[in-house]
């Protein structure tokens, strides 16, 4: 058995092409060498008046190992070096290819009539050099085998050498052989790599039998200590009732978060559970007791709320994924399925009609273009110029006579709409405004 000669102590598994035996593919991949590489690398900060080495008139921040001060970590970063770089590598990276119009076929051999012209005088039926078939093959011939060690079929009776006591099939590149056309197929390599996984995706758990109370302020007795020793009631800190509840959204997050689903649904919190903070919402099924109709409440799973924010939240979303208590009062509600509610009530009292709205914004649009002489328009409040709402100063519900006066009107992204201009506790707050009968 060759060890590696780069002093890594490992087993060698390749020859290089200077004679040399190493443990990786390329002496640079060898752990002494990447070591050596990474100490070579180190940089050293330092506070001072003088300017870079190489002349791009900066303050100098870290100095290298050759001695020279540098205003970045690698001098390839300095503005100098990257400007001279830019300028050599110009046009060299790549040819530029000249389309023209010829009968003589590709200079690389694979046949077809040339349509391009490198900078190198040769021909090409391709705009890319790796285009043309020719040079695609000789690419994939010369890859083939380096990406994957090559496996060569055998029929012997040795067995797998990586101790797992089947017949060999197949000999490795590192003339090793295996029951599989993978060391990683191995049943003893594939148990290895199991094992030393095996608490590292999840802390461990250890039953314990004690009179002390979960670390995390549940007040249940602990029944496990968990990897970084705290005790816990549960096999996992996320399972404990007191950190289920922290993970918990509350109705206000929510009304922050998500306006649309906050207008659309009503909630509330158990008064039978009033120090846990569990939101209750109504059953969709309007002969159900738990139904808005009927005045009642249930609490909805983990899974129903989110599905139900994600189907209204987003822009492509439905209004299709209604709460239901029951599988019975999925059954019997004809709503289920829909991707709408027909049922809606329509305000047919509006103020104002889509055709008087739309000239009332573009209205408040053109005068804030005039205002600060530019030709597009912004949130007032956060300058974004994405999804720009028209916001009423005055809500059009307590202020019928100025719903389509462009003085009550301003600008204001979808975030900072709903966020500032309808914020909880206002007078444009959406609970407020539902509460008033006008």
């Amino acid at each position: 058995m060759n060890i590696c000669e780069y002093g890594c102590g490992r087993e060698a598994l390749y020859q290089l092409k200077n004679g040399k035996w190493c443990c990786s593919s390329h002496c640079n991949k060898c752990p002494i060498k990447r070591k050596k590489a990474k100490e070579n690398r180190k940089l050293i900060p330092i506070e001072t008046t003088e300017l870079c080495s190489y002349g791009c008139g900066q303050i100098a921040k870290y100095k290298f190992k050759t001695g020279k001060l540098c205003c970045s970590e690698s001098y390839n970063h300095c503005p100098v070096n990257r400007k001279k770089i830019s300028k050599k590598s110009k046009g060299k990276l790549m040819p530029k290819p000249i389309p023209i119009e010829t009968t003589e076929l590709c200079s690389y051999g694979c046949g077809q009539v040339s349509k391009y012209k490198f900078k190198n005088g040769k021909l090409c039926c391709s705009e890319y050099l790796s285009s043309c078939p020719e040079i695609s093959k000789k690419i994939s011939k010369s890859v083939k085998g380096k990406l994957m060690p090559k496996l060569i079929p055998i029929e012997t009776t040795d067995l797998c050498s990586y101790g797992c006591g089947q017949i060999a099939k197949y000999k490795l590149k590192n003339k090793k052989l295996c029951c599989d056309d993978s060391w990683n197929k191995c049943p003893e390599i594939s148990k290895k790599i199991s094992e030393s996984l095996k608490g590292k995706l999840m802390p461990k758990s250890i039953p314990i039998e004690t009179t002390k109370l979960c670390d995390y302020g549940c007040g249940q007795i602990a029944k496990y200590k968990l990897k970084n020793g705290k005790l816990c009631c549960c096999k996992h800190f996320n399972i404990c009732p007191e950190n289920r509840k922290k993970i918990k959204l509350t109705i206000s997050q929510i009304e922050d978060r998500y306006s649309t689903f906050t207008k659309e649904e009503s909630m509330r919190y158990n008064p039978d559970k009033p120090n846990e903070n569990e939101i209750q919402v109504r059953c969709k099924n309007h002969n159900c007791p738990n139904s808005k109709e009927q005045d009642g409440w249930f609490t909805p799973t983990k899974s129903q709320l989110s599905r139900r924010i994600v189907c209204l939240e987003k822009p492509n979303g439905n209004d299709g994924c209604f709460f239901y208590c029951s599988d019975e009062c999925k059954e019997e509600c004809p709503l289920f399925n829909r991707r709408y509610d027909p049922y809606k009530e329509i305000d047919n009292d509006l103020l104002y009609i889509p055709k008087e709205y739309n000239t009332l914004r573009d209205k408040v649009f053109e005068d804030q273009r005039i205002e600060y002489n530019i030709d597009y328009n912004f949130c007032e409040m956060c300058e974004s110029t994405k999804n720009l709402h028209l916001h009423h100063y005055k809500p059009v519900k307590t202020h019928p006579i100025m719903a389509l006066d462009p003085t009550n009107g301003i600008i204001l992204c979808k975030k900072c709409h709903y966020k500032i201009g309808h914020k909880t506790g206002t007078v444009c707050s959406t609970g407020y405004l539902a509460n008033i009968d006008c």
